[in-house]
């Protein structure tokens, strides 16, 4: 049986369809163990240090917390106590729970469309947390969490998805 290790190596030194006829770019071997993301069609090596890719290598994975919730990177640790923890865990909750909703609504044809963010609560409530209050937010599909976590009312968000006269935007998407 194949390990991990030779796979990534096996993988690694398999042609590649995106790989370019032009230039080769040598295969760099890691005599250490590497942690490895096993995402379906892809595998990558994980790192807690951002910096920039060259080469075609895969690209690593960016990790901050484990796999059993403790920092990896202390550096990038917000030092965010337990309510403010909580806070953002109900905007996610809040998030999904709004999703399920106004999915069925339109599903039932109820509204004209809507776009779910199932699995990308964290990334919304997360990013715009790390942002300023006076921070400029270009939102689009799939960015309700960023709109409710700054304060944008589920009444406006109900306002705009079933273009109502109380939409701020009048009806208009």
């Amino acid at each position: 049986r194949e390990t991990e290790s030779e796979r990534m190596l096996r993988l690694r030194c398999a042609p590649s369809a995106f790989s370019s006829s032009f230039r080769r770019v040598p295969v760099r071997f890691v005599a250490q163990e590497v942690e490895m993301s096993d995402f379906p069609g892809a595998v990558a090596p994980v790192t807690h240090s951002i910096s920039f890719v060259k080469g075609n290598d895969p690209m690593p994975v960016f990790r901050v917390l484990g796999l059993d919730g403790h920092c990896l990177a202390p550096e990038f640790d917000p030092q965010w106590g337990k309510e403010k923890c909580v806070e953002l865990y109900k905007h996610m909750v809040l998030l999904n729970e709004f999703d399920h909703i106004m999915y069925k609504a339109q599903r039932h044809g109820q509204i004209s469309f809507y776009m779910t963010n199932y699995g990308e609560e964290a990334t919304q409530i997360g990013s715009s947390e790390a942002l300023d209050a006076e921070d400029m937010i270009y939102a689009q599909y799939r960015e309700a969490g960023v709109l409710m976590h700054r304060g944008f009312s589920l009444q406006n968000m109900m306002a705009q998805l079933f273009a109502t006269e109380h939409d701020l935007g009048k009806g208009r998407q």
